[in-house]
């Protein structure tokens, strides 16, 4: 799907989705204009071990990223917070949801967030209409989905020069998936006040194919 020239961004999106046969599994749409730039930012943390490793320092269209380990959705959102602050949409495909409330504390702009539920069915039909037209779209890996459409889904978000972020928990067995960079959470710490979430700190290991060494770095989320 192009955008037409004159078409607000938002109502090419709409449209979309209300003619694609899995449009009912849409549960959210935001208000937000697309971003151009090549590069989505990244949190400070994020972007220095990045650039340590000789990669850009931000997310790159058109490539893959995984977040795993022992905490993957805290991880990503510590991961797309300030792109979603900077403009970016953010589609998430995905049946594991974070804490809305602790994203949005977080920095995300939820009313640039699109929310499906795929299920293995309907899996690669219901990422294709997000591809080229969302900035960032993530997803997780229903058991039963083959690893052609996996491999066919990483391709086509990559061609459309989206940028595809997979939650990889412990128990992933799609070994299709080899992303770009992974984001593997080892340790996370949690500071509460009065059982309120004020503080997360996750220890990550930087690694993936075009990682020549793993690098291990901190990553510290306070509530706003």
């Amino acid at each position: 799907m192009s955008l037409p020239q004159g078409t607000p961004a938002l109502d090419h999106v709409r449209q979309a989705v209300a003619q694609h046969r899995y449009a009912h599994h849409l549960s959210a749409l935001s208000t937000a204009s697309l971003v151009d730039q090549r590069t989505l930012p990244v949190p400070p943390a994020f972007a220095q071990s990045l650039r340590a490793a000789g990669l850009p320092g931000g997310l790159v269209r058109g490539r893959t990223y995984g977040c795993g380990g022992v905490a993957p959705v805290s991880c990503l959102v510590a991961l797309l917070r300030h792109a979603s602050a900077a403009g970016s949409w953010v589609a998430w495909c995905a049946a594991t949801s974070p804490n809305w409330r602790a994203a949005a504390d977080a920095g995300w702009a939820l009313q640039r967030v699109v929310v499906a539920k795929p299920d293995a069915h309907n899996w690669s039909s219901c990422i294709d209409v997000f591809a080229g037209e969302i900035d960032v779209v993530v997803v997780d890996l229903p058991m039963g989905v083959p690893s052609h459409q996996v491999r066919r889904v990483m391709n086509h978000v990559a061609h459309r020069n989206g940028v595809l972020v997979v939650l990889m928990p412990p128990h992933t067995t799609h070994t299709s998936v080899v992303p770009d960079v992974v984001f593997r959470v080892d340790h996370a710490r949690y500071g509460t006040q009065c059982t309120h979430l004020t503080e997360q700190t996750l220890e990550v290991v930087l690694g993936g194919r075009r990682v020549p060494a793993s690098k291990s770095f901190s990553v510290v989320m306070s509530s706003e």
